[in-house]
């Protein structure tokens, strides 16, 4: 064994011991999207253990690349086919899962002996979901910014103040501090000569230009004075994205401040300033409103957002939602026993009114409900329409009567969603209890 390789394992068993329960809680809190591929499975695999009335039925994971089926409670049936709980999995696999998130978090460290692997594990596991992996040392400097940072420090470019990096509690503290306070262009004396790579300019006006990068290069040279990772040149996220759908640069002609810019993903909805931080599609169709026009025409994507969708897919969608919920509506007050103390002309008479609302109804609802059904702060697509309804009838029923069961049933048996399962692109359709009831044509 090499010394290096005794190094990183040893570094690795301490961070383990050190951090393992924050880390493994980082991942049960961190949205899917957020995560590598390789920790997709595991992060089912926690959340049902913390969550399991989130889940129906067992489901087969592939964990540490062996396939094995978990239940989210015990059954007499799991019992009896020997289906651990999610819980008894992950509390048996509990030093594997560690040990791939470690791997993915070393990746992201470009030392040769991972000198900053723990302080980085330390900075997501405290994050507990709120901070990407993929952002974890993003930088357009060879080696990512903390390359940059080593680099300087062994010149003796860093403040004295900066130059234990323990001394940042939060990963957004050390980067604030790197971006704001250090000119890197000078330190790294970067080639101005810089390969543009292969992109497509999809739209101009007097505001702003709009850039599709088609590959990695284009993305940094775009990217440049952002904090995209898709514009750093260490662990840059380009393809992993680029498989997802295009990413639209936005490329403001009167800037308002330094280096601002906007980059627009809809395979992952994630939509960003040139901070990284995330804006509201709406916010950025204000300030480009013929951007706005040409995109409402012209993506997909847009199209599907509740927001932006015609009046009349959005009503098509909507009347089998609102059907389903009129047949669980009758089915409630069938069951109330005839002393119980409950309206049930008026109980019915506001789900009527729920049911028919009209597609400038169901928008201001989507817009004030998006926030638990989107990534950040980003626009709800058609798929969302009867978790919005659940949301409605719950923030107007719920005081006054039990409406728990009819929300999870229809948050259970009626999708929104395009194609035909298992495919996700095509026509609009909704599916109730399985079965087709209508399909956008």
């Amino acid at each position: 064994m090499r010394a290096n390789e005794f190094l990183i394992e040893y570094v690795r068993e301490k961070t383990a011991q050190a951090l393992g329960d924050k880390l493994i809680s980082a991942v049960a809190n961190t949205r899917p999207s957020r995560l590598p591929d390789s920790l997709y499975d595991w992060h089912t695999l926690a959340d049902m253990a913390v969550n399991p009335e989130n889940y129906g039925k067992p489901m087969s994971l592939n964990l540490g690349g062996k396939r094995m089926v978990v239940a989210p409670v015990a059954t007499q049936h799991t019992t009896e086919n020997d289906v651990p709980t999610a819980a008894a999995a992950l509390q048996q696999l509990k030093p594997q899962l560690v040990n791939a998130i470690l791997a993915e978090i070393e990746n992201h460290d470009p030392t040769a002996n991972k000198e900053y692997t723990q302080w980085l594990a330390r900075m997501w596991a405290n994050a507990n979901g709120k901070l990407k992996l993929e952002d974890l040392n993003r930088g357009q400097f060879e080696g990512g910014l903390l390359g940059a940072y080593t680099r300087a420090k062994r010149r003796k470019l860093i403040k004295p103040e900066h130059a234990d990096i323990n001394r940042f509690k939060t990963y957004g503290e050390f980067e604030r501090a790197m971006m704001d306070e250090y000119d890197w262009d000078k330190i790294e004396q970067a080639d101005k000569n810089v390969d543009k790579g292969q992109s497509k300019e999809l739209y101009t006006d007097a505001d702003v230009r709009v850039i599709v990068p088609a590959d990695e290069k284009a993305a940094c040279y775009y990217g440049q004075g952002t904090r995209w990772c898709t514009a750093s040149k260490n662990n840059n996220m380009f393809n992993h994205y680029a498989k997802q759908g295009d990413m639209y640069i936005l490329l403001p002609k009167k800037p308002q401040e330094l280096d601002e810019k906007y980059q627009l993903h809809f395979g992952t909805n994630q939509f960003m300033d040139s901070k990284d931080e995330p804006v509201k599609l709406s916010y950025i169709f204000s300030k480009f409103p013929g951007f706005k026009e040409w995109a409402v025409a012209n993506i997909p994507e847009v199209q599907d957002k509740i927001e932006y969708a015609s009046d009349e897919l959005v009503a098509k969608l909507s009347k089998p939602i609102g059907n389903y919920i009129l047949g669980e509506a009758r089915k409630m007050f069938k069951d109330w026993d005839e002393g119980q103390d409950a309206d049930v002309d008026a109980f019915y008479e506001e789900i009527r009114n729920i049911v028919k609302m009209t597609p400038e109804q169901i928008r201001a609802a989507a817009d004030e409900y998006a926030d638990p059904y989107a990534d950040d702060v980003n626009a709800p697509d058609l798929s969302q329409l009867p978790a919005i309804f659940g949301l409605v009838i719950e923030d107007k029923l719920e005081d006054s009567y039990d409406v728990s069961e009819l929300v999870h049933n229809l948050n259970q048996n009626v999708q929104v969603r395009q194609g035909k399962w298992p495919a996700s692109s095509g026509e609009w359709n909704v599916r109730v209890n399985g079965m087709f009831t209508l399909r956008n044509k």
